[in-house]
C-alpha cells in the first residue's frame, strides 16, 4: 500500500513541477505579446503636443482612471529619441513596469491586464470622429489589439 502512495505523491509533485513551468512559459509568451502590442499602441497614437501618447497606462485588475500626464513625462530621455517630441516615454514606463510583473502567478491567477488611456479625447481619435485634425482611421488600439495574437508567432 505504501508503494501506491509514494506513486500518487510522486505524480502529484511532476505535475505541480509541469503545472509550474507551463505557467512560467505562457507568462514568456504574454509578456513577450503584451509588450509587442502595446508598444505598437504608443507608436500608431497620433502626436500633436504628445499628451495623448504619453497618457497609456498599464494596469492588472482593473482598467486606470483620472491618469493625465504632462506631453513629455518623466521617462528618460533617451525615450525621445525613438519616439519623437511627445514620445511616451511615461506610457512606456507604465507598460514596461506591469511587464516585469507577469510571471507563473499571475498566469495561474489568471490576472486580467489593462492597457487604457484616460483623456478625455482618446475616443474621437481612435475611432476617427469629432472635429480633431490629427486622427487615426485604423485607429491605434484596435489594430494592434486584434493583431496582438499574431505578435506570439
Amino acid at each position: 500500500m505504501k508503494q501506491g502512495s509514494d506513486l500518487k505523491k510522486q505524480l502529484r509533485k511532476d505535475l505541480n513541477k509541469a503545472k509550474k513551468e507551463y505557467n512560467k512559459a505562457v507568462a514568456n509568451k504574454v509578456r513577450q505579446v503584451f509588450s509587442a502590442t502595446c508598444n505598437d499602441i504608443i507608436q500608431d497614437t497620433p502626436v500633436v503636443t504628445g499628451k495623448l501618447k504619453n497618457n497609456w497606462t498599464a494596469s492588472f485588475t482593473s482598467p486606470a482612471s483620472g491618469v493625465n500626464r504632462n506631453p513629455e513625462g518623466g521617462a528618460e530621455a533617451g525615450t525621445k529619441a525613438l519616439f519623437g517630441s511627445g514620445g511616451g516615454g511615461d506610457s512606456i514606463a507604465s507598460y514596461q513596469e506591469v511587464a516585469s510583473k507577469i510571471d507563473d502567478k499571475t498566469i495561474s491567477k489568471k490576472e486580467s491586464i489593462f492597457f487604457t488611456n484616460c483623456l478625455d479625447y482618446a475616443d474621437e481619435i481612435e475611432h476617427a470622429r469629432g472635429s480633431k485634425k490629427y486622427q487615426n482611421p485604423a485607429g491605434m488600439l484596435r489594430k494592434n489589439v486584434v493583431s496582438a495574437p499574431l505578435k506570439g508567432k
